[in-house]
């Protein structure tokens, strides 16, 4: 598969199998990075409530309880994504 971000596109060509949240055209703008070391993209978490936000025009809590059911967990999947919180400036889930 081809992507047109280039931080995913990079990790596939250089040969690393991770998690990637689709559709991508919504969560593209909340990702952060890819570590290189764990093998796994990483997702700012404000920026990728925001993304969810916008995308379906639900409220706040609305949005976090459905990233807490839905998509929280995939970070203890092998290759799941890793979130970040740029306010406490930590990685959330390594």
């Amino acid at each position: 598969m081809v992507y047109e971000n280039k931080i995913i596109q990079k990790a596939i060509d250089d040969g690393y199998t991770f998690i990637v949240l689709h559709p991508v055209e919504i969560f593209e703008d909340s990702i952060k990075e890819f570590n290189e070391k764990e093998g796994r993209l990483v997702y700012n978490v404000d920026k990728l409530l925001d993304c969810l936000r916008n995308a379906y025009g639900w409220d706040p809590v609305m949005t976090l309880e459905w990233f807490e059911y839905n998509i929280f967990d995939l970070t203890f999947v092998r290759g799941g994504p890793i979130f970040y919180d740029e306010f406490e400036e930590k990685y959330l889930t390594i």
